[in-house]
């Protein structure tokens, strides 16, 4: 996994319209070129990848994992069963790749590669043009899970669930959460309990974005701290390696249990 990280731990930048440095973007093709991924959609500020047993007419469920970063510079080392370098969000890339690379997340899941999260989030709302107006899957949309680095639930947790957002008018979605309180309890009969950080509203993230568009979004975060003050700063932020293990096993739990129900409430027939 940290082979991943490291290669992926390198300038990705935009200015609000397009990508200008796209070295991240580049080597993120590059490993998923012999998986079973194909880049579905692109945009100016977003990358869109499915796999190739994707099923056009089933439930939807999208993965997100920000690309643009702020840094001077990069670098990513280990460091006595830590990992230490400028990991926002190169570290929940390269984990997302690794599972894609190794086909450890649901077929049903897309993977959405963006730009702009340090500002306005505009290849977040690239990404649901693209399914809206080109592809014709919105309505298949039943859930959002945004990737991120967190200082919330560091040392001790594998990940932290942050900014539930549930879906208010879901007259024709099969999640259907009446409050706040029914998604956390439904995430929990998913995941293990003892491995997550419930955070009800954090800092803004890409998940902010999707309740925008009144969609089932959650901030799915792995826990690091900072080496300074800020996780921005040139010095980055340090993640436990057990922790790196069990958020990658935790992303694809959620998103095979979230398929799996989808599919048992989906009608006969369909």
């Amino acid at each position: 996994m940290f082979e991943f990280i490291e290669r992926l731990t390198v300038p990705c930048t935009d200015d609000g319209h397009q990508f200008i440095q796209v070295e991240r973007l580049e080597r993120i093709q590059e490993y998923l070129a012999e998986s079973p991924y194909v880049v579905y959609g692109e945009r100016p500020l977003a990358v869109v990848y499915r796999h190739h047993a994707f099923d056009l007419d089933a439930p939807v469920i999208l993965i997100l994992a920000h690309v643009d970063s702020v840094y001077p510079c990069y670098h990513a080392r280990r460091e006595d069963g830590m990992i230490v370098g400028t990991f926002d969000n190169s570290a929940c890339n390269g984990i997302a790749v690794a599972l894609m690379c190794a086909d450890r997340l649901h077929p049903q899941a897309l993977v959405a590669f963006t730009g702009d999260e340090e500002d306005e989030s505009r290849g977040a709302d690239q990404v649901i043009e693209f399914l809206q107006n080109e592809c014709g899957i919105y309505e298949h949309l039943e859930f959002v899970v945004a990737l991120d680095l967190t200082e919330e639930g560091f040392p001790d947790k594998s990940y932290a669930i942050e900014n539930l957002f549930r879906e208010k008018n879901s007259e024709h979605s099969l999640l259907r959460f009446q409050r706040r309180r029914e998604l956390k309890e439904y995430l929990r009969s998913i995941l293990r309990d003892s491995d997550m950080h419930f955070v009800s509203q954090s800092e803004p993230d890409e998940s902010w974005q999707y309740d925008e568009y009144d969609l089932n979004a959650v901030g799915f975060c792995l826990p690091c701290q900072s080496v300074k003050k800020h996780m921005h700063k040139k010095a980055g932020v340090r993640i436990h390696e057990w922790a790196v293990t069990e958020y990658s096993a935790g992303l694809s739990r959620l998103v095979s249990g979230i398929a799996e129900d989808l599919t048992s409430r989906e009608p006969m027939g369909t």
